[in-house]
């Protein structure tokens, strides 16, 4: 009897019982791996497949392949033979750099060191900076434990053990810009910054990076969980303010104990993630968020997932560090009501900022026609009628398929009797004229699509499509026929005219 799957599980795989498993890698075909004393077990594609169906795959689907390993495996052997002290090494460029621990003296002291080698083919290791790591409460971490590096950044991780009491032993993340002066510059340095994240009674005991859904992740495992933290924007230290959910492997049966994780690894689609632990593999979605396309589906009662939100001001499920437009440093409590976490019952409790008006083309020939004429509204139910957030909305204006685009601002209307409450965008005086030239073969017909949007994201909130028309350049009852109910032909004298007065709808004259 298979256990039942958490909502955050994709796929669980169980392990043979009679094998102790050391770590876990990707084949270049997607295929998954596991070393142990004698050899590799692989897991196929075709199994892979069998578990995104059924989520559950027993420990006859792993297929031994000897003594076989993979080149990322043997390197890391070879790296620890060399270096009893090693942490983790790196390269950058075209230098390779490792951080090691040192504890001739009695104490810890990590380092960053470079190995080149001369034209002799002899190597050369020098030491570059001595790495330490200052927490919230005035504590100055030096064991390092794993460390890599992202974009421009050096990650290490350290651990400070209190003999006393395990719990006040605690584990901190600091980042360091680098390459720093003293790497170009080849002088000894201490390299000191202030904790960006900080875990209480734990030892971080590997780490490593992904790419999801535009932004930077690094994962940390522990013995029992691991952590997933959004690096993507850069926030003021607060204690795990970047993560963005807690991976844990599955309960031992009877005993509720959790099982130890012993290896973690990404896969090929940088998206799917895998947990080796002492008894089987568990296989979970990163970007499982963003596969929840509507907000009842996203924070409806039937999908309690505990790390999404639905994203107000970009229109889209997510976990809260990748909502930009939710942060508020001037206001943090608006952060609440632009990142939802509480579960509804009903869509209707949903944010909803659709077109307010359902008029969607106007004939600019029209008597009297002028471009204030045009209304772009959007609905605003559900949504915070107050804040400084609303300095941030903007409308953005882009004509036909060119590149033209034009920013303007945006005013909100509080509900009344006789209408909702909407966000209004200000036409830009220029508006007709740039669609006039952005029109594609001197058509009649112009587009102008309008995205309302937060400035700190490039995601619309909500969209819109404004077609203007030119009645009068129509040369023929066909194109005057479908003009979206906008132009009228004349049979007495072959024109095509702009109908007097607003009609509203698609309307087929």
């Amino acid at each position: 009897m298979t256990e039942a799957l958490r909502p955050d599980v994709l796929a669980q795989f169980a392990l043979p019982g009679n094998m102790t498993f050391r770590s876990i890698f990707i084949y270049h075909d997607g295929a998954v791996g596991l070393t142990h004393e004698h050899g590799t077990l692989q897991l196929s594609q075709s199994n892979l497949e069998q578990a995104a169906e059924s989520g559950y795959v027993d420990d006859q689907a792993w297929n031994s392949t000897g003594i076989e390993k993979s080149c990322k495996l043997l390197r890391q052997e070879e790296q620890s033979e060399h270096i009893k002290s090693n942490v983790a090494s790196f390269c950058y460029g075209q230098e390779r750099f490792f951080v090691t621990i040192n504890n001739a003296t009695g104490c810890f002291h990590s380092e960053l060191r470079q190995r080149t080698f001369n034209f002799t083919g002899t190597e050369d290791v020098r030491l570059i900076a001595r790495l330490s790591c200052n927490s919230h409460d005035g504590r100055r971490f030096h064991e390092a434990t794993a460390a890599m590096v992202i974009a421009d950044y050096l990650y290490v991780s350290f651990f400070e053990q209190d003999p006393k009491n395990e719990r006040n032993s605690s584990s901190v993340v600091c980042r360091y810009v680098f390459p720093k002066s003293s790497v170009l510059e080849k002088n000894h340095a201490h390299w000191t910054e202030r904790a960006q994240e900080f875990f209480p009674g734990t030892r971080l005991m590997a780490m490593t990076t992904s790419f999801v859904d535009n932004r930077h992740i690094l994962i940390t495992q522990e013995i029992d969980r691991v952590r997933v933290i959004s690096i993507s924007t850069v926030k003021p230290p607060r204690t795990s303010s970047h993560i963005d959910l807690v991976l844990l492997p599955s309960s031992r049966p009877q005993t509720k104990l959790l099982d130890h994780i012993t290896a973690v690894t990404v896969g090929q689609n940088s998206e799917d993630f895998f947990m080796l632990t002492e008894r089987q593999v568990l296989k979970f979605d990163l970007n499982r968020c963003s596969r929840l396309t509507t907000c009842s589906s996203c924070i409806g009662t039937q999908h309690k997932d505990t790390h999404c939100g639905w994203c107000v001001l970009e229109n889209r499920c997510s976990p809260l560090s990748a909502c930009a437009s939710a942060f508020d440093d001037r206001n943090p409590t608006m952060e609440g009501k632009l990142w939802l976490k509480d579960f509804i019952a009903h869509p209707r409790q949903c944010p909803n900022t659709k077109r307010y008006e359902d008029v969607t083309s106007y004939a600019i020939d029209t008597p009297n026609w002028k471009s204030n004429d045009v209304k772009i509204e959007f609905l605003a139910v559900n949504i915070p009628p107050n804040g400084l957030y609303q300095a941030d909305l903007q409308c953005t204006y882009r004509y036909g398929q060119t590149n033209r685009s034009d920013t303007t601002t945006v005013t909100f209307k509080p509900q009344t009797d006789e209408a909702p409450a909407r966000f209004a965008c200000t036409n830009p005086p220029s508006m007709v004229e740039r669609a006039i030239q952005s029109r594609s073969n001197f058509s009649s017909l112009m587009t102008v699509r309008v995205a309302l949007s937060s400035r700190k994201s490039s995601r619309a909130l909500s969209e819109t499509e404004l077609i203007l028309l030119n009645c009068g350049s129509m040369t023929t009852c066909f194109d005057c026929g479908t003009s979206l109910g906008r132009c009228v032909w004349l049979f007495e004298t072959s024109m095509c005219t702009a109908v007097s007065g607003e009609i509203r709808g698609n309307v087929s004259v």
